[in-house]
């Protein structure tokens, strides 16, 4: 009926689907973060970090700032679940 009154379809454009981040990733960013929470904890004696603190590990810069406490506040696979004790 729309194309009687010369009304067309608008062209379909499929966007190119982009692959979802690798699990590793994730693995790796908390790798580089325990890195950082030994190289800093090693120079300074402790693990209470500044908020804005950077810590440079192999040329890779490594955003401190809250992540012992996420860590500390994250669920890991690792862990046993409170279920199961």
């Amino acid at each position: 009926m729309l194309t009687t009154l010369g009304i067309q379809p608008a062209a379909i454009v499929e966007e190119p689907q982009t692959p979802a981040r690798p699990r590793r990733w994730q693995a790796d960013r908390r790798a580089l973060g325990l890195a950082a929470a030994r190289q800093f904890h090693t120079r300074e004696g402790r693990l209470t970090v500044p908020c804005k603190h950077v810590e440079n590990v192999g040329g890779v810069e490594v955003r401190m700032g809250n992540w012992p406490g996420n860590v500390r506040a994250a669920p890991t696979a690792s862990a046993p679940s409170s279920a199961q004790n």
